[in-house]
């Protein structure tokens, strides 16, 4: 990929422990936090709809709602995490 970031999917959710409709806090892609998924659900006359991310797993909303983005990216063969990092800003992730 010439720019590996982007945004997850329903199935990335969906691997990771998040379910449709149904509370789970433990996944580690839960924040707490409603944010939009690269995913459409559904394309209306007026509005369009996306999926995302919220506390009660994910679901779709009209993309005219304010959510947050989570971007993901996606590392070349090799690389791995090599610190101990949380992914703060204070303590990031270290890849090599």
């Amino acid at each position: 990929l010439d720019y590996p970031v982007g945004l997850l999917t329903v199935d990335e959710v969906m691997l990771a422990g998040g379910n449709y409709n149904t509370s789970n806090s433990t996944y580690y892609l839960y924040t707490g936090e409603k944010y939009w998924l690269g995913a459409p659900n559904g394309f209306g006359f007026i509005y369009n709809f996306e999926f995302y991310v919220y506390s009660n797993g994910f679901s779709s909303n009209s993309v005219n709602n304010t959510f947050g983005v989570r971007p993901s990216i996606s590392l070349k063969p090799g690389f791995s995490i090599i610190g101990n990092g949380d992914g703060t800003v204070n303590n990031p992730y270290i890849v090599g």
